[in-house]
C-alpha cells in the first residue's frame, strides 16, 4: 500500500545518502577542492550531490565524472586505457559539463562565418548564443540493461546477432515513457540546448569530429557501406566509409567528443526537452518543468543527435528533428541529465 511505498522510499533515500555522501567523504572533498580552484568550470563551489558519487577525471577531456548509484553498479576504469571496461550491470557515469557561452544553430548564408553548412534548414537558424550552467549529462546512452534495471521491464528487442544486448542502447521507447522513469531517478533529458553545447564541446564544425564528414567513422555510427549492403532501404542515405556496425553499437565503441561523450551524433538519436516550434532559444528552464508537457499529448518534443539510419548530413550537431511525444521510434534513445543541485540560502 501507499505507507509502505513511503517507508521504503524513506529507507532507500537514507541509505542512498550514505552510500553516496556519508561513504565518500574523501572523494567529495578531492572533486570539491579540484572544481573550486578550476576556471574551466567557473570555479564551480559544488556540494555533495545525493545519488553520486566521484569516479575522478576523465584521463582525456579532463572533466569529473560521478556514477549514477540507483541505476547500477560502480562503473571501474580500464587498467591499460582511459576508458571504462563497461559492464552490462554498471550504473550511469555522469560527466559534470563545464558551463559556458553556448553557441547554437546553424547557417547557410556565409561559409567563412562559424556554424556553416549548406544543408542548413530554417528550424536550425539563426545561430544564436546563450550562457549554460553547469550541468551533469551521462558520458553514454542509456543502456537497455540500464533501462531494464530502472523500469522493471525489458526493452522490445528487434536487434540481432549480438552475443550480449545489455550495453546496446535503448531504442523503441516515447518520450513520455522516457520522461517518467528518468524522474523517479532524480534524472531528467537535457534541454535541446544544453545538447548541442555539449555534443559540439566548444568545437563550431558541423561535427565535432572537425569539417570533413569522413572522420566521422571513427567516432559515431551512422548508415555506412555495410548497411547499404545488408539492409539498405530505399529511404536512407548511405555514406561510403565503413564503421563497423550496420545498426545499433554497443555504447561507447566509438571514439568520445572532447566533453568525454560517446555516440552523441550517431548510433540512436536522444530525446530532449523543448520544443520544436521554439526557435531560437531564449532560456533553459531549471529544473525542467514537466506540466506542459502532460497537458499536451502531441507535443512536438525534439530528438538530437543522428543514429545508424542517417547520413552525415543529417547527424550535424546543429540539425534539429524530433517527434510526438507518445511516439516511440526504434532510432531514438535517451541521454539522461541531471542539475547540479544548489542548497537553496534563506
Amino acid at each position: 500500500g501507499l505507507l509502505e511505498d513511503v517507508l521504503r522510499r524513506r529507507e532507500l533515500s537514507a541509505s542512498l545518502w550514505q552510500r553516496s555522501i556519508g561513504d565518500e567523504e574523501v572523494a567529495w572533498r578531492d572533486a570539491i577542492d579540484d572544481i573550486a580552484a578550476r576556471p574551466d568550470y567557473g570555479h564551480l563551489q559544488l556540494e555533495p550531490q545525493l545519488g553520486l558519487v566521484p569516479l575522478g577525471q576523465d584521463p582525456e577531456s579532463g572533466l569529473w565524472e560521478f556514477w549514477h548509484v540507483l541505476s547500477g553498479t560502480r562503473p571501474e576504469r580500464d587498467a591499460n586505457t582511459p576508458r571504462f571496461d563497461l559492464e552490462p550491470d554498471n550504473g550511469l557515469v555522469m560527466v559534470l559539463v563545464p558551463p559556458g557561452l553556448a553557441r547554437v544553430g546553424t547557417q547557410a548564408e556565409d561559409p567563412s562565418a562559424p556554424h556553416y553548412h549548406p544543408a542548413a534548414t530554417p528550424m536550425e537558424s539563426p545561430v544564436h548564443e546563450l550562457e549554460c550552467e553547469s550541468f551533469f549529462l551521462s558520458k553514454y546512452e542509456l543502456t537497455r540493461a540500464q533501462w531494464s534495471r530502472m523500469a522493471g521491464s525489458e526493452p522490445p528487442l528487434e536487434e540481432l546477432g549480438i552475443s550480449d544486448p545489455g550495453l546496446l542502447p535503448l531504442d523503441a521507447i516515447s518520450w513520455f515513457d522516457s520522461v517518467g522513469v528518468l524522474y523517479r531517478f532524480g534524472l531528467s533529458l537535457p534541454h535541446e540546448l544544453q545538447w548541442e553545447y555539449a555534443a559540439r564541446a566548444g568545437t563550431s564544425d558541423p561535427w565535432w569530429t572537425g569539417p570533413d564528414p569522413s572522420a566521422l567513422a571513427f567516432g559515431e555510427n551512422l548508415a555506412d557501406a555495410s548497411a547499404k549492403a545488408e539492409l539498405a532501404p530505399a529511404s536512407w542515405s548511405f555514406e561510403e566509409w565503413e564503421d563497423g556496425f550496420r545498426r545499433a553499437a554497443p555504447v561507447g565503441t566509438y571514439e568520445p567528443n572532447p566533453f568525454g561523450l560517446h555516440d552523441v551524433l550517431g548510433n540512436v538519436a536522444e530525446w530532449c526537452t523543448g520544443d520544436l516550434s521554439e526557435y531560437p532559444f531564449e532560456a533553459i528552464p531549471r529544473p525542467v518543468d514537466l506540466g506542459p508537457y502532460v497537458e499536451v499529448t502531441d507535443r512536438q518534443c525534439p530528438a538530437r543527435g543522428g543514429d545508424f539510419s542517417q547520413n552525415a548530413a543529417r547527424s550535424r550537431a546543429g540539425y534539429r528533428a524530433g517527434s510526438v511525444s507518445g511516439v516511440a521510434s526504434s532510432f531514438t534513445g535517451v541521454r539522461p541529465a541531471r542539475s547540479v543541485e544548489r542548497t537553496e540560502s534563506p
